[in-house]
């Protein structure tokens, strides 16, 4: 019942963060952000190099991406 929860209070999070995201960013990516790009519960995306799971690997470039999009647009 927690995971599922869980999963459930994730879901609608990564809808509203991709949402934001594709609001802050406006034309600079090529595509649009998926909930699925935040949801670390998601387990059909990043079956590579992740591993098990289905999280995403926390690489410099996601660091920078999100502060672009969270911490930069502040500053202007």
């Amino acid at each position: 019942m927690a995971e599922a929860r869980r999963r459930d209070e994730w879901g609608r999070l990564s809808s509203l963060l991709a949402h934001l995201a594709n609001i802050a960013s406006g034309a600079r990516w090529t595509r649009k952000m998926l909930p699925e790009d935040f949801n670390f519960c998601a387990t059909k995306r990043f079956s590579g190099k992740s591993g098990a799971g289905g999280g995403m690997t926390v690489t410099g470039r996601n660091v920078r991406v999100l502060k672009q999009v969270f911490v930069d647009q502040k500053t202007k």
